[in-house]
């Protein structure tokens, strides 16, 4: 990307792309998308193998270098992806315009959550969304909409929706957000579907440094005012969150001691913002370790997942930290375990220890009974776990013998995602045993997309 592009998806949360590709690729795919919703339903995860024209999209020069631009460059992609039609709009009873019927596009505001369950949200970029048009989609057409600089807010508001607007354009579009940014479908008021697929793509490497929000500097006698503004209204807030970063060492002790007083639980299974204090913590960088780790063991578990999701954002700055976390592990708590997976995975870990602790967390159903009641979607806090274990690894760059061991033990877990993360590791090894387990693996997966019924009767 431009400087200028590069610089305004760190601000915005987006940037609009066109890749140099054929027209009748699109209109391949168009077609494909079509007839597959209308006569089989909505593939969900499997829309790629559905549609494996897709992949030219993913593989175009311009989304490779702007991805590896905002989550580096291996980066991988999740294996969470979906069709959304958008049907004409139908009119009420009270003559107002709504969704047409079967539409898979939520037309209003809202803010992704992860899949299969919740994931706190970051001001770094660790995860990206691609927005592909395969059709002509003018403002008409119910493009995508999208506000601006969302990607770092608690919650919307009257001044967020006013700032909304029509990520329209050609067939081919791919809209490159921010995971976290405010987004939604808007009508079609055309005559005919128009379709949009999503992927989710996530950063696998720690960068040297975050491109974050940047404040003036401001005198320590700001400092009570500042903390007073934290998890306050936007944006405030988020200034008072970079600007207390940015006053350094001075503000580790108070910053903690206003996260030590946030005991009530934010954490529910859709999507979690943590508190300002918490990312204010991790942009201030390493002075405020030694801090963090005495929360590690506070009486809140809030306040233990706010300081695991500080070190984790601190990546190798806090490599120190790695020991106190992998015993965060032994939690009952599924949330701490699944935070604390994260944390290691972006910090850092010694393999001997950590690999052994992955192991049993893998492969070995947990005795406490809140780990295997369904949540949202109907997924258990078990399976998080698995997939939070599995992506760990994959981040941790480890290809030892054990470890690879490990991965294949893993693929037929029944949570699909720790395949689609295990497939990658075995990849990126590079190793022949690694690479028959992956055939072999994706051989029993394979979707034949040729055998479509209505396509062909053989």
């Amino acid at each position: 990307m431009t400087t200028q592009q590069r610089q305004q998806f760190h601000r915005d949360g987006y940037v609009i792309l066109h890749p140099d590709l054929p027209a009748s690729l699109h209109g391949k795919i168009q077609q494909r998308l079509a007839w597959i919703l209308k006569n089989e339903g909505n593939p969900g995860n499997n829309i790629l193998p559905a549609v494996p024209e897709l992949q030219a999209i993913l593989d175009a020069p311009e989304l490779v270098t702007a991805l590896s631009d905002v989550l580096g460059a291996g980066y991988m992609l999740h294996p969470h992806r979906f069709a959304h039609n958008n049907e004409p709009a139908q009119q009420t009873v009270e003559g107002e315009l709504k969704a047409g019927a079967g539409t898979h596009a939520f037309i209003g505001w809202h803010q992704d959550s992860h899949s299969p369950l919740a994931r706190p949200r970051h001001h770094a970029c660790r995860y990206a969304m691609v927005l592909y048009y395969p059709q002509d989609t003018p403002k008409e057409h119910g493009p995508t909409q999208l506000i601006p600089g969302t990607h770092f807010n608690r919650q919307l508001t009257e001044t967020d929706y006013a700032r909304g607007f029509q990520a329209a354009g050609p067939a081919g579009t791919c809209v490159l957000v921010h995971f976290d940014i405010a987004h939604g479908g808007s009508l079609n008021l055309l005559e005919h579907t128009r379709y949009m697929v999503k992927f989710v793509f996530v950063r696998t490497q720690e960068p040297e440094s975050f491109a974050l929000p940047t404040q003036p500097a401001c005198d320590i006698s700001e400092m009570p005012a500042l903390l007073a503004a934290l998890n306050g209204p936007e944006p405030e807030r988020l200034r008072a969150i970079y600007a207390l970063a940015a006053l350094g060492e001075p503000a580790v002790a108070p910053l903690c001691t206003e996260l030590a007083s946030r005991t009530e639980s934010g954490w529910y299974e859709s999507a979690i913002v943590m508190d300002d204090a918490a990312y204010a913590l991790a942009a201030l960088g390493s002075p405020a370790v030694a801090n963090l780790l005495t929360l590690l063991d506070h009486p809140s578990e809030w306040v233990q997942l706010n300081a695991i999701f500080a070190l984790g954002e601190l990546g190798n700055k806090a490599r120190v930290a790695s020991d106190a976390l992998i015993g965060k592990l032994a939690s009952p708590s599924h949330p701490v375990v699944r935070t604390t997976l994260d944390a290691l995975g972006q910090v850092g870990a010694d393999e001997a220890t950590l690999l052994p602790e992955l192991r049993l967390l893998l492969l070995t159903d947990s005795a406490e009974p809140s780990w295997q009641e369904p949540r949202y979607r109907k997924w258990t806090g078990q399976n998080q776990v698995r997939v939070n274990a599995i992506s760990a690894l994959l981040k941790l760059g480890w290809h030892s013998d054990e470890a690879i061991a490990l991965v294949i033990a893993s693929l037929d877990d029944p949570c699909g995602y720790v395949g689609g993360f295990g497939i990658e590791i075995l990849e990126r090894s590079g190793k022949p045993e690694a690479l028959k387990a992956a055939m072999r693996y994706l051989k029993t997966h394979r979707w034949d997309s040729s055998l479509n019924r209505g396509i062909r009767t053989y």
